[in-house]
């Protein structure tokens, strides 16, 4: 199970390669490493049946930092990278709140096309299978968001096969909240449900601020 999750883990590095477009140096290891300094959001060790990996941050502040986790099951192996980053910078003197929330959607939006393009660009043969609106109920309040599915070959869990890779991307204040899961695309079904286990773990997790 132990060399199943480093598999998983190398190749999941592999399929996400430029998932954030303006990221320049070398990630290395986050300051806190059980979670995101500026907004208290915890990674634990643990997310129902997926183990934590290396926590990475990509400055120096652990403000834009990126954790891995593994679903080491030799039937249904899901790799996840969870992303916890500050928001595009949004200026705004004296706008009603309804102004300012929509510039927040046209904002993520707008990145979530960059990321969705980076992903094709650099993913030869990939191809988009389905995207739309979604959200994530987190700490008592929907979060707005961006999902997309994308299909391709990739070396995964030992061998090169085909994938599914999703992609999520939810504003939360001054930070946006980046979600890629990855598994065989042999067993999409059996996935489904261990996506939203882990999903929910991390909201129960993070259920109120610290």
């Amino acid at each position: 199970m132990k060399m199943l999750r480093m598999v998983l883990s190398t190749a999941l590095a592999a399929v996400l390669c430029g998932c954030w477009t303006t990221r320049e140096a070398a990630p290395g290891p986050a300051p806190a490493q059980g979670g995101h300094t500026g907004s208290g959001i915890r990674f634990p060790a643990t997310l129902d049946r997926f183990v934590r990996g290396r926590v990475r941050a990509y400055d120096g502040a652990g403000k834009d930092v990126g954790v891995g986790y593994d679903l080491a099951d030799l039937q249904t192996p899901v790799a996840v990278t969870l992303y916890v980053y500050p928001a595009p910078r949004l200026v705004s003197i004296g706008s009603p709140e309804e102004v300012v929330e929509t510039a927040k959607r046209t904002l993520l939006d707008g990145h979530f096309a960059e990321v969705k393009a980076s992903i094709l660009r650099r993913h030869q043969g990939a191809k988009l299978l389905s995207e739309g609106k979604t959200t994530l109920r987190f700490r008592g309040s929907s979060l707005h968001g961006r999902a997309a599915a994308f299909g391709m070959r990739s070396r995964f869990a030992h061998r090169v096969q085909p994938v599914v890779s999703h992609l999520a991307v939810f504003s939360f204040g001054k930070w946006l909240i980046k979600f890629r899961i990855t598994h065989p695309a042999r067993c999409s079904e059996q996935a489904q449900p261990l996506i939203k286990a882990f999903r929910d773990a991390f909201c129960r997790a993070n259920k109120a601020a610290p």
